[in-house]
């Protein structure tokens, strides 16, 4: 395992930056390795049925990711590497630790989740409610570079696909950090009482490798505005639309 470096800007106590704080995190994810081997004795199961679509798409990934996520204790905005370097035309999909969201947005106090994303050439803003995830805090801890974490659980269903006939039940294990008092986490994740350091999904993990917390400064979120503003509901038809048009123009 990689050695996890954080740096602290001004040395000072948690207490005296509570009520106005903000910084930078980076994250980098990798994703689980598979062998053909294991899938093959959770399908004897009957598990791996469920598992197979995420472990495809898991598959389909690089190895590992980078991220950056900027937050105050109102705000935060998440970038993708591929992102910040020279986004390609791609869907988006809801099941998290892809790397196929572009960048994330979210306003805690507005309840309000921007994705901001580029399909076949046409940039989208999609504009939806920030996700209520019913967390089950742990007294597990763990430390993640310095900071001591504790865990928490929660349970995401995912909409069935070609390659299941039935809804994917995707546990997810998040590892935050009371020493860091903000809500805030990477992708579309939030609502625990501390930074969201880690999440892990049977996609792979998404770790905090670097954090600088500004406790005397707040770090300016520009809200995202470019792309077709559009709802969740209304930007999944249109990438089904969009798939199957690609579909029957492969079949013709």
């Amino acid at each position: 395992m990689k050695l996890i470096t954080f740096c602290v800007c001004f040395l000072i106590s948690i207490n005296s930056y509570c009520q106005n704080f903000s910084g930078t995190a980076v994250y980098t994810f990798t994703r689980k390795e598979y062998k053909s081997s294991e899938v093959q004795k959770k399908d004897e199961e009957k598990e791996a049925a469920k598992l197979l679509p995420v472990v495809k798409m898991a598959l389909t990934s690089n190895n590992e990711k980078k991220s950056i996520l900027e937050f105050n204790k109102k705000e935060s905005i998440y970038k993708q590497e591929n992102f910040l370097d020279a986004p390609n035309p791609k869907k988006i999909d809801f099941m998290g630790l892809d790397g196929n969201t572009d960048l994330t947005y979210k306003n805690l106090s507005a309840n309000l989740l921007l994705i901001e994303t580029e399909l076949l050439g046409k940039k989208f803003l999609i504009r939806d409610s920030l996700v209520n995830y019913n967390w089950i805090l742990t007294e597990e801890t763990k430390k993640i570079g310095e900071f001591l974490c504790k865990k928490a659980l929660t349970k995401k269903t995912l909409e069935h696909n070609e390659d299941s006939a039935e809804a994917i039940e995707m546990e997810i294990i998040a590892w935050y950090c009371p020493e860091i008092p903000i809500a805030q986490g990477p992708e579309g994740y939030q609502g625990l009482p501390g930074l969201i350091l880690q999440i892990e999904t049977d996609l792979g993990y998404l770790t905090c490798v670097k954090i600088a917390l500004k406790p005397d400064s707040e770090v300016y979120i520009s809200v995202p505005d470019k792309g077709k503003i559009v709802s969740r509901e209304e930007y999944e038809k249109i990438a089904k639309e969009k798939i199957e048009e690609m579909k029957s123009g492969f079949k013709n």
